[in-house]
């Protein structure tokens, strides 16, 4: 392939003044000047605009300033020289032919005036008036030799008085006095003459006098004059002959005294072109208050205290960069905000003309990237046509969001991100070299071998900024040189030690070309990281990642597939990383943002304090804790024990114990595992030499060639590099010195800036070592390929995965994480385990399990074993039953399957047919293959096949119910005798009735058994104590009311279906087999009032039992029935009426109700006698009664009656009876009662 040269038309080298214009130069010939200039369309609008505030100022008749504003490269000098020469009139820029609108334009009011055009180059001005006035003079005395001096010297105005002195006191007074004052000045720089007839020869004379006056400002003679005369006459102004510098006026008067001057020179405007105007503010901008004093004068060019300026100045300033952004970091808080108010002021103030970094490609194409000929033209095009046909990515890094695919035709070999970096990053810098000059510098170098197609990387530029030029202030310089010095002592070093050249070598080509070519490429990407720290906010260098890197390098990186060479570049970056605290990763994604921190502190020292820790011990350490992150485990220090993987397997939760240790100085104990769960032993990537990889093969060899068979697998793994294992101790220490306290002991010898900036390099260096190792693992382990180079070649494994029991094959897992392949390896060692293990789709949740084994003993008792499910269980149950061969499950419904009954069965044939103990069931489980089932559903298939089999649990001889989790080993599965059907039928419809409603449906089964002994004993254990409880409440209401022995026949009746319902119960709990429940049930023979009757009572039975007969009522009722009178009558119905009530069946007539009548009835009875008592007497009781009221209470009632007789008496009692038992227990009564006897 052809290279630059043989395309383009390149110089040997480049000289020193290539492309550098000073603007007092290029005026000096302007024809060379006119012949280099290139007019873009942009600059075009530049020179029009310029022009236009010249004319402004003509036509205002006032001063005018404005900003030149530009990047670097975009040619401020050289547009100003061209500027100046359209303003002389010069015929060579007037005949331009890209200038010809501009020119045509204006020449209406350029032709007849006349400019003073004065160029400024302000580099080493004390004092801006220094700088104006002085270049003024200068200029003008070359320009015009014979004009007078301009009147902005503050000697002008010694001068005069001198001479009114002169007149006054005569010449030979004037001038003896000069000559005594005089003591030979010598001016600086001069010699001494030594001489009396010197001294003689310097007396002032009259003809000297008048040459000293019209002496040009600067000469000895002036000097000489202005001292003698301070000395002689003006003793208070001798700071005026302190130096060989003019003074001057102040800048208000002094640019009214040069328009006067320019006004009398027969010029229509003074302009100025300040050049480099901002880079001279900027090389003091540490020293806040000169740029305080000095700022504060710029506005002045355009407004003044002094507006006696008869022709108008124009002023022009070159900038490149906002002031505010080069004195922001220096002045203070106040002085910055004061210092931001000035500039605000000036911008208002001045017009500003911006010449755009689009111009450089145009520039650059014109002036330096001149095919050769119409070949090399078409040669270039094609090469450039395959460039923009790479990746769209790539190709958008190189064109930035401001270049176009046309701006990287006319930069070619440079690239949009290139120049635009080269601008931003040279901005920082005073520079003696231009941006053409700067390219064609990298062009020249690269001539003879970047051949065409190829881009010049981005990297390449730290060379060529970072040499020769230095930066506007003090705080870039020194971040300029920190960035030089990680480069030069640290970056550099790590890439030579790497490639095993250094860099010296390469460049005079005494070394490997291709060693070269790898270390120059790695340069590259390291000198990005750098720029992209100097200049962080230029869009091709900003949020960088391995793929930009790799982009914005284009062809640095090679890889065999396209477009993968993003992770080419982070396994490098990855690598250098972990040696460089500075370079930072910022995550584990596949194309992380990267960056270099720049810092000033020495790490490597605070590391070398701690290396003791560097032991075997500790690397083991680490790379165990490395292995269990990626496992996703958290260790217990404190646990003797090994840490353990949880797995879900085909649905099922296992665990497997994790061994780390060295292979082979293992026992074969623990080699063996044990039983239960599955051991993996893992080794690692390192040992004590001699050792290697093999002397741990050969104890595995040794263990299986003796005959052992272990429960364990063994995951062996390649050995990392002597390098590898540096980078890992290197980690260990990181690791120690981060703990705790530990780096304030070893790093004591810092500050606590620079500790606290030491913490930050060591933790990124230790996270991205961290990294490193992860991927050096994930390789060493054999999981992948892409650390290969972290491997020893003379100890590596093809076998990386072994087992201990030889009928095990084992598959090496194709995984990407630690985790993944623990898991694979585990899965592969179940499944050799147990091969008949259904796989669940999910793991069966505990509680749909006992649920899910309810609804299959349910479906056991249905002659069809089908039962409908309940919406919330649907899912689980189909997941959990066809999966265990139990059930099919449908829509809505479950059929049973008969799948565990015929296999049990041949298990029963085997074993002679005696009943299983739930240990041998177990065991059957796992044949003819294992099964592995979890406990919970071991127990699902068992007592399902125990429901469908009509068996029950007997443990000691004794029945034994239990559920999901709750079968014991030991217990016999027996099979159930079942009652007769007939009495089957009679018991589960007395059941129904009597015992629970549900108990109706059971079908004949074992499991259909021991529910209705289940509901049978729930019932006599609710309900046979009330039971007992109601018999006695209806024997004492028969008593009461005489009934029984009235109407004994009818009393028996009433207590006979509760006595049947007694007997029952008292015989069904004597029952010791479920069997004889049924029979026991089916031979209570209740007819149909009875059985409504036991219905009654059981649905009644809790009131019924708690129910208060009120005895004491009765027995008062009874009384008034008995003692005759009005009445009597009346009590005797309400008896007869309670004692009806008590002989009729409760479904007839209710107790309860009943009761509340009889309560009722009586009260009335009570009331009405209370009611129709005597008058009181009016016989003075022997004792009053008293009512006694507790203070701040109220009484609820008082019932104060005297002289009562004895039925009146009693009807009073019982209405105190009755008040009484309305109120709750916390009631309190006083009461006296008094009985006389009658007279």
């Amino acid at each position: 392939m052809p290279t630059l040269r043989d395309i383009f038309d390149l110089p040997e080298h480049v000289g020193a003044g290539d492309f550098v214009l000073k603007l007092t130069d290029g005026l000096n010939v302007p024809a060379e000047t006119v012949r280099q200039y290139v007019v873009t369309p942009q600059l075009l609008k530049c020179f029009d605009q310029a022009l236009g505030v010249v004319k402004s100022a003509l036509d205002a008749r006032t001063s005018k300033g404005a900003y030149l504003h530009g990047s670097f490269g975009s040619g401020k000098s050289h547009f100003m020289a061209m500027l100046s020469l359209l303003l002389r009139n010069d015929p060579t820029a007037r005949g331009k032919p890209e200038l010809a609108a501009v020119v045509s334009k204006h020449n209406a009011w350029t032709r007849d005036k006349k400019f003073l055009v004065v160029p400024y180059h302000l580099q080493g001005a004390q004092s801006l008036e220094a700088a104006l006035f002085g270049g003024y003079a200068q200029y003008v005395a070359t320009r015009h030799p014979t004009a007078p001096t301009p009147g902005f010297y503050q000697r002008e105005g010694i001068f005069a008085d001198a001479q009114t002195l002169r007149a006054r006191m005569g010449d030979e007074a004037f001038l003896q006095a000069l000559n005594d004052a005089d003591g030979d000045p010598q001016p600086t720089g001069s010699k001494p003459t030594g001489s009396k007839w010197g001294q003689l020869a310097h007396q002032w004379t009259a003809a000297r006098f008048e040459a000293g006056l019209v002496a040009p400002p600067g000469s000895s003679d002036r000097f000489r004059l202005v001292d003698a005369l301070t000395r002689a006459f003006f003793t208070t102004q001798k700071q005026l002959s302190a130096s060989e510098q003019e003074l001057y006026t102040s800048l208000d008067d002094g640019l009214s005294a040069m328009s006067h001057h320019a006004q009398q020179l027969g010029y229509d405007g003074i302009v100025l072109f300040l050049d480099e105007f901002i880079l001279w503010l900027a090389s003091r901008a540490a020293d806040t208050a000169w740029i305080a004093r000095e700022g504060q004068k710029v506005a002045k060019l355009v407004e003044s205290g002094n507006a006696d300026r008869p022709v108008p100045i124009i002023s022009f300033m070159a900038r490149q960069r906002d002031l505010r952004e080069l004195v922001g970091q220096h002045l203070p808080g106040v002085e910055q905000l004061s210092f931001a108010d000035t500039l605000q002021w000036w911008e208002a103030r001045f017009d500003r003309v911006n010449l755009e970094d689009r111009n450089l490609p145009e520039i650059a194409k014109k002036r330096l990237l001149r095919p050769r000929g119409p070949a090399e033209e078409q040669h270039l095009k094609s090469a450039i046509d395959k460039l923009l046909g790479q990746q769209p990515e790539v190709v958008q890094t190189l064109l930035t969001r401001e270049g176009d695919q046309q701006m990287l035709r006319d930069l070619y070999p440079f690239t949009p991100a290139l120049v635009q970096t080269l601008i931003a990053v040279s901005s920082l810098l005073q520079r003696e070299r231009t941006a053409l000059k700067l390219m064609l510098q990298m062009l020249v170098e690269r001539a003879d071998r970047l051949e065409i197609g190829e881009v010049i990387p981005v990297g390449d530029l730290f060379d060529v900024i970072a040499s020769g030029d230095e930066p506007f202030t003090h705080g870039i310089k020194l971040f300029f040189e920190q960035a030089r010095q990680l480069w030069r002592r640290r970056l550099l070093p790590l890439l030579e030690d790497q490639h095993g050249i250094t860099w010296s070598e390469a460049e005079a080509g005494a070394s490997d070309p291709k060693k070269a070519a790898a270390l120059r490429n790695d340069a590259r990407l390291l000198k990005t990281l750098v720029l992209a720290s100097l200049a962080p906010e230029v869009e091709a260098l900003k949020h960088l990642t391995p793929t930009k890197l790799a982009a914005l390098n284009h062809g640095t990186i090679r890889t065999p597939v396209p477009g993968s060479e993003g992770i080419a570049v982070l396994t490098k970056l990855k690598r250098w990383a972990g040696q460089a605290g500075e370079i930072k990763i910022a995550d584990d994604s596949p194309n992380p943002s990267v960056a270099l921190e720049i810092a000033q502190v020495d790490t490597d020292t605070i590391l070398a304090n701690a290396l003791s820790f560097d032991t075997q011990g500790n690397r083991q350490a680490e790379v165990r804790q490395l292995l269990l992150e990626g496992l996703e485990l958290t260790e217990v220090v404190s646990s003797l024990l090994p840490p353990e993987l949880d797995l879900v397997w085909r649905g099922s939760r296992r665990k497997a114990e994790i061994l780390f240790g060295n292979v082979r100085e293992q026992s074969f104990d623990t080699l063996k595992g044990r039983e239960g769960i599955w051991r993996i032993l893992v080794d690692f990537p390192f040992d004590q030499p001699p050792h290697g990889p093999q002397d741990d093969v050969a104890r595995l060899n040794s263990f299986l060639d003796e005959g052992h068979i272990g429960r364990s697998l063994v995951w062996l793994p390649s050995f990392l590099s002597p390098n590898a294992q540096d980078q890992l101790g290197r980690l260990v220490v990181l690791q120690f010195v981060l703990r705790g306290s530990h780096l304030d002991q070893y790093a004591a010898h810092l500050s606590q800036v620079d500790r606290e900036q030491a913490r930050m390099l060591l933790t990124n260096q230790r996270d991205q070592l961290r990294q490193f190792m992860r991927n050096a693992l994930v390789t060493a382990y054999g999981l992948n390929h892409l650390a290969d180079e972290a491997l020893d070649s003379t100890q590596t494994l093809e076998e990386h995965f072994y087992r201990l029991d030889p009928s095990l094959t084992i598959r090496p897992p194709v995984a990407a994480t630690f985790k993944d392949a623990f898991s694979k390896l585990l899965e592969q060692a179940l499944d050799y385990e147990f091969p008949a293990h259904p796989r669940f789709d999910l793991e069966p949740r505990p509680i749909a399990v006992k649920r899910l084994a309810e609804v299959l003993a349910q479906a056991a008792q249905q002659p069809g074993g089908r039962v409908e499910l309940e919406a919330t269980l649907r899912d689980d149950a189909r997941r959990i039953a066809p999966k265990l061969e139990l059930a099919e499950v449908g829509e809505a419904a479950l059929q049973l399957r008969d799948d565990w009954s015929q296999h049990f069965a041949r298990c029963l044939a085997r074993q002679s047919g005696h009943d299983p103990t739930v240990a041998e069931l177990r065991r059957w489980l796992d044949q003819p293959e294992r099964r592995g089932l979890r406990e919970d559903l071991q127990d699902l298939v068992i007592l399902t096949w125990l429901a469908r089999t009509n068996r029950s649990l007997y443990r000691f001889g004794q029945l034994f119910r239990g559920g999901v989790g709750q079968l014991p080993d030991d217990c016999e599965a027996r099979e159930q005798p079942l009652p007769d059907a007939a009495d089957w039928e009679k018991a589960v419809t007395l059941g129904g009735e009597l015992l629970d409603p549900l108990v109706a449906g059971l079908y004949r089964s074992a499991p259909g058994l021991a529910q209705f002994a289940q509901a049978a004993r729930k019932r006599i254990k609710d309900s046979g104590p009330l039971l007992a409880a109601y018999l006695r409440l209806i024997d004492q209401l028969l008593a009461l009311t005489h009934a029984e022995s009235l109407l004994p026949q009818q009393a028996a009746l009433r207590k006979g279906a509760a006595t049947h319902l007694r007997d029952w119960f008292a015989a069904l709990e004597a029952a010791t087999a479920e069997f004889d429940l049924i029979t026991l049930s089916a031979r209570l023979d209740l007819a149909a009032e009875l059985l409504a009757e036991a219905k009654a009572v059981f649905g009644a039975l809790h009131e019924l039992a708690r129910a208060d007969l009120r005895p004491s009522l009765i027995q008062h009722v009874q009384v008034i029935a008995e003692g005759g009178g009005e009445f009597a009558s009346p009590a005797s119905g309400i008896l007869a009426s309670l004692a009806q009530a008590a002989l009729r069946y409760e479904y007839v007539d209710g107790l309860l109700a009943a009761l509340a009548r009889f309560e009722q009835e009586a009260n009335q009875l009570l009331a009405a006698i209370a009611r129709r008592q005597a008058p009181p007497s009016t016989e003075v009781a022997a004792h009053p009664i008293h009512v006694p009221v507790q203070p701040g209470t109220a009484p609820a009632r008082c019932i104060d009656q005297r002289g009562l007789e004895k039925t009146a008496a009693l009807a009073a009692l019982a209405e105190a009876r009755a008040l009484l038992e309305s109120l709750n227990n916390t009631a309190r009564v006083d009461m006296t009662i008094v009985i006389r006897d009658a007279e």
